[in-house]
């Protein structure tokens, strides 16, 4: 009777783990097993990343070289722009110098 209680408690511990095993092997080797296993481990998620990590590389490519445009453009119009100051020097009139 002692052999026939260790057998049964060692079927009912090994029975539902091999069930869960099989189970996993099964999922896993289906369409949405795999996804679901890409999912949980990165794989696909860190492929979108680099994708949109790339466009973004290249948006950031767009506006710096139209930026660099720009300034190629201020300095242009500032060396042929003669340097005049917006007004003239400051010189004293005897009116200017009277104390109120």
């Amino acid at each position: 009777m002692g052999l026939y209680l260790l057998l049964a408690t060692l079927i009912q511990a090994v029975v539902p783990v091999g069930l869960v095993l099989i189970a996993l092997v099964v999922l896993v080797r289906t369409d949405i097993g795999r996804d679901l296993l890409d999912r949980l481990i990165g794989a696909r998620r860190s492929e979108l990343d680099w994708d949109n990590l790339l466009r973004e590389v290249d948006t950031l490519r767009d506006h710096l070289q139209e930026v660099q445009e720009r300034l190629d453009f201020t300095e242009r119009t500032m060396v042929e722009r003669p340097s005049t100051p917006a007004l003239p020097p400051f010189e004293p009139t005897p009116e200017s110098i009277t104390p109120n």
